[in-house]
């Protein structure tokens, strides 16, 4: 039986050892690399996918996902810190690479109400007291609309946010009290 050959090994490198692979990627958000600097957390960098092959005739390391986080680091200077990369052997070219960042990032985004309940257990200040503001008021929250739940969490922090909670129990007030706690009132809506 021939032993099968791996398509990726791991490496850990400096961030400063990296570069952006110039066509196999999306264009820089300038909002999310913003918030990922701002919010910088080193525990969470996780695993960089990237390609080696010379490109445009220069070898080295090219990331094709995780250059938000690349970046990140490199604003905070810290081009120092080691960060795990996995390097996919078999992409030796630009098209197999853009195959691989269509593969890589062809994922379906978290949704509104899993990333809510993930806020809940981290503890998230806002996610706890939009909870706490619901709870009060004899609801749950729920992904389906159902008696006594709410199944629009995204619009739930959107009020919550206005002033950490005073016009989203005004209006769960308000609407228990014109509409009952039931499915076929207001409690349905697009998270």
């Amino acid at each position: 039986m021939a032993k099968k050959l791996s398509k990726s090994k791991m490496i850990t490198t400096e961030a400063r050892n990296l570069q952006i692979h110039p066509r196999a990627q999306r264009d820089l958000v300038p909002a999310k690399l913003k918030k990922l600097t701002a919010e910088l957390d080193l525990d969470a960098i996780g695993v960089l996918h990237a390609v080696e092959y010379p490109v445009d005739g220069k070898p080295g390391i090219y990331v094709i996902d995780g250059q938000h986080r690349l970046r990140a680091l490199m604003d905070h200077g810290f081009g120092e810190w080691l960060v795990e990369v996995k390097i996919h052997l078999e992409a030796t070219d630009d098209a197999r690479a853009s195959a691989l960042f269509l593969k890589l990032n062809d994922r379906s985004p978290v949704g509104p109400f899993d990333k809510f309940m993930n806020e809940i257990r981290a503890g998230l200040p806002d996610a706890l007291g939009v909870t706490a503001v619901v709870k009060k008021h004899g609801l749950t929250i729920s992904r389906h609309v159902a008696d006594g739940a709410v199944a629009c969490v995204s619009a739930l922090k959107r009020v919550y946010l206005l002033d950490r909670g005073s016009t989203l129990s005004l209006t769960l007030g308000a609407l228990t009290t014109a509409w009952g706690r039931t499915s076929e009132g207001p409690w349905r809506g697009n998270s």
